[in-house]
């Protein structure tokens, strides 16, 4: 379950990831031919269009860092109509992308914690029961270890029993 948890986070990471690589390619097509927008970084530049003059390599983390900044919702200046649309989209589609992950996020935290949720529940079963019955403190004591370690003993024999059906046909046991 945490390895399947973990490799969906990596899949989440992975798309992110590649949304920002190819709007960052995206918005420096739309903008190099003009060389109108200016970077926020340089606002505050005396050549404000010294990015053109740039290697390819600075112009890519440029535009990348332009991505990020409308991924998570902030400004980046556009000049014209066409960056206007295309910031404006780049908006849209980061608000998504952002509900999307958060909301995948919420999902695999409830996953990976339902198991001690259950058992917590189990356990608090347990003490209620005990409390309820007022057993010495000893035998108390024996109660909550036998819940733990049976529960852990089940787990594994639930696991035990799933295993040869994850196996491949060839390899079953018969």
């Amino acid at each position: 379950e945490e390895f399947k948890a973990f490799l969906k986070l990596v899949k989440l990471i992975f798309f992110l990831v590649m949304y920002l690589h190819c709007f960052g390619c995206v918005w420096w097509m739309i903008v190099a031919p003009t060389a109108s927008w200016i970077p926020p970084m340089n606002f505050n530049d005396e050549d404000f269009y010294f990015v053109y003059k740039q290697d390819y390599v600075f112009q890519y983390f440029v535009s990348l860092h332009a991505a990020v900044l409308l991924a998570t919702g902030n400004d980046i200046g556009p000049r014209d109509t066409v960056q206007v649309f295309a910031g404006g989209m780049g908006l849209f589609m980061g608000a998504i992308i952002n509900a999307n992950i958060f909301g995948e996020l919420a999902v695999l935290a409830s996953q990976l914690n339902a198991k001690s949720n259950d058992f917590q529940s189990k356990l608090t079963q347990v003490n209620t029961a005990i409390d309820n019955l007022k057993l010495p403190l000893e035998l108390t004591e024996k109660a909550r270890e036998f819940i733990v370690t049976t529960q852990a003993s089940l787990e594994s024999q639930s696991e035990l029993s799933r295993f040869p059906r994850r196996l491949p046909p060839p390899v079953k046991p018969k």
